[in-house]
């Protein structure tokens, strides 16, 4: 016979199976239909146990199929539904790669409810440990990528109610190592340009342009001919350019402060006006072949210059200049370390760089500024002493 246990749901022992079995009612709130939820135990007690939990988490906020769903199957309805439509075409490719190669294999059979921190903390650790091809440690910076991605799933998954809490937020990812920013000297950055000269001209403007302003790659490949004011010498900062495995993309500067405008250097100016009178010449001898997108680093065709192909370049740039040791982004750091050299103000610095705070522009280059103390100290000396 059925016991209603406390005027919570109904409950009978099944003698065929040998358990006990719980039925409660619920509103399904996707369909607003009143419908039966069965639960088992051991005991009688154990059933109801079982259903007045469940009711309870559906008072929550958890929707009733949940636990039906995968980690697996979430993170690809998460990433179609909620990452593709507003998502920068590399973050997209970014999260994809870490759920592909990371996450899926380990913890995508999962049922999501059932995810737990330790889950997740021992994915860490395993990567940490052997998550690279031959079994190697792969990055700080690549398993937090994953740790970002998978709290972000998360996160989303507690607010549509199929989890009622985010277990990622109990784990502890590692710490990405800043390691210390090393940039070139001023004799190294002119003997790249040096060289880069005698390489091409699209080259020597792509180095001249991350030497003379600490503008981003991105940024640099997505700079157009009307961003640049040559009455007032500025540069406007309007876009970046990104490559996925599927092409090139235009998008929104990174941050509200990297949409920002650069004072340049007459010098600099000059050598773009000789470039954009070559660039003329060759769209002149293209004819109607030549797709003018008003960028400043093209093809020969005039389409945008595609930074793969510029970096093969760039790598016989270093090669030559014996600079190998620099990558493409460094120009940008011996960008602000020159400007910290002539003592130009870090407030200054970090709106050149598009740096979200002045915090974030210390903590990478604080430490190429080691006269700061003393002349603190200088300031300050016979000033207050009676």
């Amino acid at each position: 016979m059925a016991k209603r246990g406390h005027g919570e749901g109904t409950a009978h022992f099944n003698k065929i199976r040998g358990y006990w079995e719980a039925r409660f009612s619920y509103i399904d709130p996707t369909s607003g239909q009143t419908k039966r939820k069965k639960f088992t135990g051991a005991t009688q007690g154990d059933a109801l146990k079982k259903g007045r939990k469940w009711l309870q988490e559906l008072e929550n906020g958890l929707l009733p199929e949940a636990h039906k769903i995968t980690l697996g199957n979430w993170l690809d309805t998460w990433m179609e539904e909620y990452v593709k439509p507003k998502a920068k075409p590399k973050t997209y490719e970014k999260y994809q790669s870490s759920i592909n190669k990371y996450i899926k294999p380990v913890l995508g059979t999962i049922p999501l409810g059932k995810v737990r921190a330790p889950d997740a903390q021992r994915l860490y650790n395993r990567l940490l440990k052997e998550g690279g091809e031959k079994q190697e440690g792969i990055s700080c910076y690549t398993v937090h990528g994953v740790h970002v991605c998978l709290h972000a799933a998360i996160k989303q998954a507690l607010k549509v109610g199929y989890v009622t809490r985010n277990v990622i937020e109990a784990t502890e990812p590692p710490r990405i190592q800043r390691h210390e920013v090393k940039p070139m000297t001023v004799g190294q950055a002119q003997k790249l340009l040096t060289v880069a000269k005698t390489t091409g001209i699209r080259e020597y403007v792509a180095v001249l342009l991350a030497l003379e302003t600490g503008m981003r790659k991105g940024e640099i490949f997505g700079l157009k001919w009307p961003d640049i004011d040559f009455d007032n010498l500025t540069i406007s900062v309007q876009r970046t350019l990104a490559t996925t495995g599927k092409g090139i993309f235009i998008h929104e500067p990174k941050t509200v402060r990297s949409r920002r405008k650069i004072a340049v250097t007459s010098s600099l100016l000059k050598e773009l006006k000789h470039y954009r009178k070559q660039q003329l010449e060759q769209k002149l001898s293209m004819g109607a072949n030549y797709d003018d997108q008003d960028f400043v680093l093209t093809s020969l065709v005039g389409t945008p210059y595609h930074p793969n192909k510029f970096h093969k370049a760039y790598r016989g740039i270093l090669k030559k200049s014996n600079l190998e040791q620099f990558n493409f982004h460094v120009l940008r750091h011996t960008h602000a370390a020159i400007l910290f050299q002539q003592g130009v103000h870090p407030k200054v610095v970090q709106e050149r760089l598009g740096h979200a705070s002045i915090n974030m522009t210390m903590d990478i280059y604080g430490h190429l500024m080691p006269g700061m103390q003393e002349t603190a100290v200088q300031a300050l000396n016979g000033l207050l002493c009676i």
